[in-house]
C-alpha cells in the first residue's frame, strides 16, 4: 500500500472518528425532538440553534438522563432503551422510538395528554426551575396553622418522600389499586435530579389521587415527609418507604387497629422480595442497635404478635393519626418521633399481620438477624406449605396461592401451626422449626427437606412430574383416582389420591338453584398458551355468557365484565349464576385432574358444565357436572341446568379442605408413629 493511500486512510479514519458528536446531533436534531425552549431552559443557557441544543443533548444530556422533548420521558423507556440513551447511541435509541412508519413517536404520560399544549407549558416551567442558577431556601413549615388546618374523616393520606422514579412508580400505583375512595397520595420529591424531578412530575402531574409537591433544594427524607404532611387531609397518615409495593387490602386493617386510643401508631407486616419477612416491628435493647422481630421468618409467624405491645415500628411503613403527627411537629424535631409517640399514647405500637408490604430494598437474609416469640407448649406440629407461586402481588394472584392459604386455614381448625414458602424462598429462614414439609407440586418440582415428613402432593400438571422426584418423601399424594392408581403402578409405592377441594360454602342468603340471572360465568384469564376453547364453543352456542378475567379484548361485546374477581366475592357470583363454566389443562383432563374450580361452584349452590375429564362423572353426578365436547353440547347442558335445579338427593364427594386437612393429618401422624416404633425396637 502506497504512503499516499495510507495517509488519505488514516486521515478518513481519523475524521470518522472526530465527526460522530455531529452527525448523532443532525441525526436527533433531524428526529423532530428537540423543543428548542424546554431544553434551553432544562440546561439553564442559550442556544444558537437547535442543533447547537441537540449536541448538547447527545454530548452532556443523554448521559445525565435529560430529555430534549417535554412529552419524552427517559424514565418510561425499557430498561436496554434507557441503557443506550445513557451512552448516547443515538440510532438505537431513534430505532426503539420509531412507530409504524419509521417516525420517531413521544413516550410517556405526557405524550398521549389530552391537551399537550397545557403539558407542555407545565413541563416548561419546571424546565426553567430546574435550570435556575439559583434556589429557594426551603419552606417554613407553620405547624400552628397545620394544626387548624380541618381534616376529613375515613381518609387516608399516604405520604412518599420520592427517591428513583421507577421505584416510586411503583410504589403510588401499587397504593391507587387499593381502590379506596378516601385515599390520597402525596409525592414529595425531594430536591433530586432534574432527570428524576422530570420523570415525577410526568408521572404525578395531572394524576387522580396524587399531589406532587416538589423540594426546591435537596432535603432529608425527615425535613420533606412533614413538608407532605402538612399538604395532607386525611385522619390517617401513612409514610411509605419509595422502595415498597403495597399488598392489597393492606390498607384496612391499619386503620382498624388506629380504633385503639391508646395505641400510638402501627406498621403492617413488612416483607422482603421473596416474601419471608424483614420486619413485625423492632426490639430496642438498652446498649445494641434495634433488632427486626421474625426477620426471615415466614409471614404467617407474625400472626401471634397481632396483639403484642411493641416498643418501636420499622420506618419503612408507618401509620400515625395525622392530629397527633402534626401536634409533635412531624419527623423532623428533635426527639426520634417513636418517643415522642410513646409519651403521648404510652399503650405502645402494633403490629398488623394481616396488613402486608413488600420494600424492595430489604437486606439479603444472611446480612440481618432476628428474634421471634418463642414456639407455644402443646401446639400441634408445624407445617410448612410449599407452593408453586412466586412472590408478591402477583403471587398473591396465582391459583396455588389461594388452594395453599385455604389448606393452611384448615390445618390451624385442627390445631396444627401452619406457615406457608413461595418459589425462591423454599428453603429460606428458620427451616429447622418445621416439622413437616407439604409441597403442593403445580408447574415446578420442589425437593424434600432433610429430617422432616416430607408430603408430595401433585395438584396439576401430572404430564410433567417425573417420577424420581417422589423420591425422598414419605407420603405421596395426588389430585386424581386415575394418575394415583398408574403412578403406584409404575413406581411400585403408595401414592394416596387426594382430589382438590374447595373453602367456599353456600352463601346463606340464597338457595341454591336460585339463580339470579340467565347468564352463564366463567372466571380465568386467557393467554398465548391457553386459549379456552370451552369459552369459545360458549361464545359460538350464543349462549348468555359472563367472563371473567384478563386476556378477552377478543371477545364479543358486552361478554367480558372484569379482569379481577376477589376470592372473597367468588362463591357469591357462582351462587348467582348457578350455571358456571369449568376448564382444564389437557394434560389434567386426560389424567383425571379435576380443578378446584369445580369444587368451588359446587360447594357455592352452583352447577356446571365442563371439558371432558377423565372420570369426573365417577366422582360428580352428572346431573350436576355435565360434560361439554362441542358448541351443541354446551347448548344442551345450558337449557337443562335452566329448567331444573339442583337435587339435593344426589350423592356428592367430600368437597371441602377440612377433610384434606383431616387426611394429611392421618398420614403424617401414621408415618411419624411407624419412625417412633422403628426406634423403639432394639
Amino acid at each position: 500500500m502506497s504512503r499516499l493511500r495510507r495517509l488519505l486512510l488514516r486521515r478518513t479514519a481519523s475524521t470518522d472518528h472526530a465527526e460522530p458528536g455531529l452527525r448523532r446531533a443532525e441525526r436527533w436534531r433531524d428526529s423532530g425532538l428537540v423543543d428548542l425552549p424546554f431544553y434551553a431552559a432544562l440546561r439553564g443557557r442559550a442556544f444558537a440553534s437547535p442543533l447547537d441544543a441537540a449536541r448538547d443533548f447527545v454530548d452532556h444530556g443523554m448521559a445525565e438522563r435529560l430529555s430534549s422533548h417535554p412529552l419524552l420521558d427517559f424514565h418510561s423507556l425499557p430498561a436496554e432503551v434507557r441503557r443506550a440513551w445513557r451512552r448516547g447511541r443515538v440510532d438505537e435509541v431513534l430505532q426503539a422510538l420509531a412507530d409504524e412508519h419509521g417516525r420517531p413517536r413521544l413516550v410517556g404520560p405526557l405524550a398521549g395528554s389530552a391537551d399537550p399544549a397545557a403539558a407542555r407549558a407545565q413541563a416548561l416551567d419546571l424546565a426553567r426551575a430546574l435550570g435556575a442558577t439559583q434556589v429557594s431556601d426551603l419552606p417554613v413549615i407553620d405547624w400552628h396553622e397545620a394544626g387548624a388546618q380541618p381534616r376529613v374523616p375515613g381518609r387516608t393520606s399516604v405520604v412518599v418522600v420520592a427517591a428513583e422514579v421507577q421505584a416510586t412508580r411503583r410504589a403510588v400505583e401499587s397504593i391507587l389499586e387499593d381502590g379506596r375512595d378516601e385515599l390520597e397520595v402525596v409525592v414529595v420529591e425531594p430536591g433530586l435530579p432534574a432527570h428524576a424531578a422530570l420523570g415525577l412530575h410526568a408521572s404525578f402531574h395531572d394524576r387522580d389521587g396524587v399531589s406532587l409537591f416538589r423540594v426546591a433544594q435537596p432535603a432529608g427524607e425527615a425535613a420533606a415527609a412533614d413538608l407532605g404532611l402538612v399538604r395532607t387531609t386525611g385522619d390517617v397518615v401513612v409514610l411509605l418507604d419509595p422502595h415498597v409495593v403495597v399488598r392489597r387490602g393492606w390498607l384496612g386493617p391499619l386503620r382498624d387497629a388506629l380504633a385503639d386510643p391508646d395505641v400510638a401508631g402501627v406498621q403492617p407486616l413488612v416483607l422482603r422480595p421473596d416474601d419471608s419477612i424483614h420486619s413485625a416491628g423492632l426490639l430496642t435493647p438498652s446498649h445494641d442497635a434495634p433488632v427486626h422481630l421474625l426477620a426471615g421468618h415466614p409471614k404467617e409467624d407474625a400472626l401471634r404478635l397481632h396483639d403484642r405491645a411493641l416498643p418501636a415500628t420499622c420506618g419503612v411503613a408507618m401509620a400515625v393519626r395525622a392530629d397527633d403527627l402534626v401536634a409533635l411537629r412531624g419527623w423532623s424535631a428533635d426527639d426520634p418521633l417513636g418517643e415522642r409517640l410513646l409519651r403521648m399514647r404510652p399503650g405502645g405500637f402494633r403490629l398488623v399481620p394481616t396488613s402486608l408490604v413488600t420494600w424492595h430494598r430489604a437486606p439479603d437474609p444472611d446480612q440481618q438477624e432476628g428474634t421471634a416469640p418463642d414456639r407455644g407448649v402443646g401446639e400441634g406440629l408445624r407445617w410448612s406449605l410449599k407452593l408453586p407461586s412466586g412472590p408478591g402481588r402477583r403471587g398473591d394472584l396465582w391459583g396455588d396461592t389461594y388452594f395453599a392459604d385455604a389448606l393452611a386455614t384448615a390445618l390451624r381448625d385442627l390445631g396444627q401451626e401452619v406457615v406457608t414458602r413461595r418459589r425462591g424462598a423454599h428453603e429460606s429462614g428458620p427451616t429447622h422449626l418445621d416439622d413437616v414439609s407439604v409441597a403442593l407440586r403445580g408447574l415446578f418440582p420442589i425437593p424434600p427437606t432433610p429430617g422432616q415428613v416430607n408430603v408430595l402432593w401433585v395438584i396439576s400438571h401430572p404430564d410433567d412430574v417425573d417420577p424420581e422426584e417422589l423420591e425422598g418423601y414419605d407420603v405421596v399424594c395426588a389430585a386424581s383416582d386415575a394418575w394415583s392408581a398408574e403412578l403406584s403402578s409404575r413406581t411400585g409405592r403408595e401414592v394416596v389420591p387426594l382430589l382438590q377441594a374447595t373453602e367456599f360454602v353456600p352463601p346463606a342468603e340464597a338457595a341454591a338453584g336460585d339463580r339470579g340471572t340467565a347468564e352463564v360465568v366463567f372466571v380465568g384469564n386467557a393467554r398465548a398458551d391457553r386459549d379456552r376453547p370451552l369459552v369459545r364453543k360458549a361464545v359460538e352456542a350464543g349462549v348468555p355468557l359472563a367472563v371473567y378475567g384478563r386476556g378477552w379484548e377478543d371477545l364479543p361485546d358486552g361478554v367480558w365484565r372484569a379482569e379481577h374477581v376477589d376470592n372473597a366475592e367468588l362463591a357469591g357470583l357462582y351462587q348467582r349464576h348457578g350455571i358456571v363454566l369449568a376448564d382444564h389443562w389437557p394434560d389434567m383432563a386426560r389424567h383425571g385432574f379435576i380443578a378446584n374450580r369445580v369444587f368451588d361452584a359446587l360447594a357455592s349452590g352452583a352447577r356446571v358444565i365442563c371439558d371432558e375429564v377423565a372420570g369426573v362423572n365417577d366422582v360428580f353426578d352428572p346431573r350436576d357436572v355435565v360434560v361439554a365436547r362441542t358448541a351443541d353440547d354446551v347448548a344442551r347442558a345450558v337449557d337443562e341446568l335452566a329448567r331444573t335445579v339442583p337435587d339435593p338427593a344426589v350423592p356428592r364427594p367430600s368437597l371441602t379442605f377440612s377433610d384434606r386437612a383431616r387426611t394429611l393429618l392421618a398420614l403424617v401422624t401414621a408415618t411419624l408413629d411407624q419412625r417412633s416404633a422403628a426406634e423403639a425396637r432394639p
